[in-house]
């Protein structure tokens, strides 16, 4: 396919974390030199804050109004769109990703060591130990699903922070999703592959890219969006097929 782009955005640094609006009225990205840079959706700098360390997490609101990031200050902050500072908690911890329930109701972080569940207010509800640093995390709809890897490791946890399953993959794992719903679940990393699960656990389809898997993401189809260090975007439908790949 061609290329096309809307915009280019250019950031202070090394872009480690990125996330967009439902609605596509915000995107927020965070970097490995510590900023923070918020646009709206054509690209538009609407503004950029230096909090740090690098920022492994952000997550943004359906309608883009609030932003959270993480990063490896230890600290887990919650912005309004305009740039005003909600609150901030300190965790004690760095950030190594960062998910909001699509309700933007409750917060997820990965850290060095664990996962920790959070309501909006930044309330600490849980933490489940993990003994190894999660790379990726995401949670479905009103937190009743928290998916989490790292290492070889995948975790699923229930809302009040009790491990649904666990499995040992055959490589290691750089991200997990799991869709609103929290019947749909996947998995990218080392071996190249995009995998798709059900909600238990169940391998379903899996898809080989040129690449490492380094980001997943569910869409609301049922498809999934996936970026390869092949230097490719991959849009695959539900059952794993190939819809299109461009390079950025």
């Amino acid at each position: 396919m061609p290329e096309t782009s809307r915009f280019r955005l250019v950031l202070p640094g090394p872009a480690l974390s990125l996330a967009v609006a439902a609605d596509g009225s915000t995107i927020v990205a965070g970097d490995r030199n510590g900023n923070l840079t918020v646009s709206d959706g054509e690209g538009a700098l609407l503004w950029q804050r230096k909090l740090g360390e690098g920022i492994h997490g952000v997550a943004v609101s359906r309608d883009g109004q609030r932003i959270v990031c993480g990063s490896k200050d230890c600290q887990l902050r919650m912005f309004t769109r305009a740039g005003e500072l909600e609150w901030e908690q300190p965790l004690g911890k760095s950030v190594w990703s960062l998910a909001m329930d699509p309700g933007g109701n409750f917060l997820a972080t990965g850290t060095g060591d664990s996962v920790a569940f959070y309501t909006d207010g930044g309330i600490l509800v849980w933490e489940y130990e993990t003994a190894r640093a999660m790379v990726g995390v995401s949670v479905s709809r009103a937190g009743s699903r928290i998916i989490a890897c790292g290492d070889e490791q995948l975790f699923c946890l229930g809302k009040e922070g009790r491990l649904q399953w666990q499995q040992r993959r055959d490589d290691s794992l750089w991200d997990a999703a799991i869709s609103a719903d929290g019947e749909r679940v996947l998995l990218g990393g080392w071996d190249r592959s995009v995998h798709g699960l059900d909600g238990t656990g169940g391998d379903r389809w899996n898809y080989l890219t040129g690449g490492y898997v380094r980001s997943v993401t569910v869409l609301e189809d049922g498809g999934a969006l996936a970026g390869s260090h092949d230097g490719l975007l991959y849009r695959l439908s539900a059952g794993g097929e190939l819809q299109d790949s461009r390079r950025p």
